[in-house]
């Protein structure tokens, strides 16, 4: 007795049929879409942060900036960096997003500006050696400052409409860590690192900015963060033996 036996494959849903076309098209062009990420490092300082709306919070991972839905639980990606996202900011809006990265000796460090509601890049930024280890936007919008890391150490102001520095200087004598710009003024900001806190004044008409030293008297400690105060009187200085400084900014 023979038995003949036959067995007809039954095809792959439409969705999962097209979808696996799309794999394979991505990967003859070399090219893979980032879907989910499971981690957080945790080294980057200020490195999580919550975005105005409330919704979506926002850290680097990698080369890349993760924007996480709360409320929904998924996920977006901002990608555009060639290395390790190593300082994040949001503008007080919400509109614009910063990230800066770190890279090796010797090459550029950019920093890139995001439309949030895109998560597209706007400008990137090109001026620091080697690493960007602080950002912030100005209350308006207008001014972007960026910070280099320590084989850099310089201060540059940028205009965020146009992507172009406006001026830069160096951040101190010794290696900085952190600015921030007040809430209520573009044209004042603070920055602090190894045994320093300096008050900023923008002189647009001159292209220039100039330093003011903040006396700390015997106290000498290493600044790794500054928080301001809404009315912009105080601001608040974390250090890396782990107290805090009050500044009157006034």
């Amino acid at each position: 007795m023979t038995i003949e036996a036959s067995v007809t494959a039954e095809a792959p849903p439409a969705g999962v049929a097209e979808e696996s076309k799309e794999i394979e098209r991505s990967v003859k062009n070399g090219e893979l879409e980032l879907q989910a990420v499971i981690g957080f490092k945790g080294a980057v300082i200020d490195g999580m942060q919550l975005h105005p709306d409330n919704k979506h919070l926002l850290y680097p991972l990698g080369c890349t900036v993760v924007v996480r839905n709360l409320l929904e639980r998924t996920q977006d990606f901002m990608v555009g960096h060639d290395n390790q996202v190593n300082c994040i900011t949001i503008s007080d809006d919400g509109a614009f997003v910063a990230s800066g990265q770190r890279t090796f000796m010797g090459f550029p460090a950019d920093a890139i500006i995001w439309d949030f509601a895109t998560r597209k890049p706007l400008h990137k930024l090109s001026l620091h050696k080697v690493a960007v280890s602080s950002l912030s936007f100005s209350y308006n919008n207008k001014y972007l400052v960026s910070l280099g890391g320590q084989d850099d150490n310089a201060l540059v102001v940028w205009d965020v409409q146009s992507g172009q520095p406006i001026c830069g200087t160096p951040a101190a004598t010794d290696t900085a860590h952190t600015v921030k710009f007040l809430h209520n003024s573009d044209l004042h900001l603070i920055s602090g690192g190894n045994y320093h806190i300096r008050l900023w004044h923008l002189d647009l008409k001159n292209k220039k900015i100039h330093p003011t030293e903040v006396s700390t008297g015997n106290l000498k400690r290493v600044i790794t963060a500054v928080c301001i105060s809404k009315d912009d009187k105080l601001a608040y200085c974390g250090t890396q033996s782990g107290d805090i400084l009050e500044v009157n900014v006034d």
